[in-house]
């Protein structure tokens, strides 16, 4: 079956639409928004109170983009946690909780095609969350001097540690017609990793393997501005997997008679 490119980007455009029209929507960016918005202001304080005191009497001065920025990232990638899950249930969960799934699995397009439509306007509305958060650093820039390629770089890392978050909760929705099911999953799933980051970063334990499978080991080289081809293989294979894994399990629904 031919790529159908303008029927396509008309779909993106309408999962686009009907998320920005969504209340839940604005009740999530709003609570997003004013916790980003509380952290940006206590590092910016802290620094402004505490640290810039020191860095008068100290040899080694820490600027504002390892004070500032690198922790808000640090602590936007954590949110993402809490946020990306439920969130993610909003692309394909509501779709089977509205019964609205079956006009989708009547569409000329392929299972393939269904889940590109939601996965890149999934990712489209994150960049647009982000890009919101990104202008909280951006607006020190008339008083002070930020590190304009290390905030790039943590964007970045931001951006790809949410898409796989985004992937893996795309995923954990096609498992279940319950949207809180799914998220209950994706949830159990983020939290794995979130233990795996601590017991790999134990004082006196060592586990390669625990490094390796935690995405936030792989996040906080973007945050230093350290872009390792190895990171970002870790991003793009795992976006990847969990892509390949709700895409099987589309086609598998799109198959099965109903």
């Amino acid at each position: 079956m031919p790529w159908r490119h303008t029927q396509v980007a008309n779909l993106v455009w309408q999962e686009l639409r009907r998320w920005w029209m969504s209340p839940t929507t604005w009740l999530l960016m709003a609570t997003l928004y004013f916790v980003e918005a509380f952290l940006f202001f206590l590092f910016v304080d802290a620094f402004v109170t505490q640290l810039q005191p020191r860095n008068l009497v100290s040899s080694h001065p820490v600027g504002m983009t390892d004070a500032v920025i690198v922790p808000f990232y640090w602590w936007t990638g954590v949110l993402l946690v809490v946020f990306i899950p439920a969130w993610s249930m909003r692309w394909i969960g509501e779709d089977y909780q509205h019964k609205t799934w079956a006009l989708l699995r009547l569409a000329p397009l392929s299972s393939l095609q269904i889940l590109t439509v939601k996965f890149v306007a999934a990712s489209l509305a994150l960049f647009l969350l982000l890009a919101g958060f990104t202008l909280m650093p951006l607006s020190l820039l008339p008083e002070v001097k930020l590190d304009l390629g290390q905030l790039f770089s943590a964007v970045l890392g931001t951006f790809l540690l949410g898409e796989t978050f985004l992937a893996a909760g795309l995923w954990c929705a096609t498992l279940s017609r319950q949207p809180l099911q799914g998220a209950l999953l994706a949830y159990a799933g983020l939290l794995l990793s979130v233990l795996l980051y601590l017991a790999a970063n134990l004082p006196g334990f060592s586990s390669e393997l625990f490094y390796y499978l935690t995405p936030f080991n792989h996040f906080k080289p973007w945050l230093e501005g350290l872009l390792d081809t190895r990171d970002l293989g870790y991003f793009l294979l795992s976006i990847a997997l969990f892509f390949l894994l709700a895409w099987r399990r589309l086609k598998q629904d799109k198959e099965t008679p109903q």
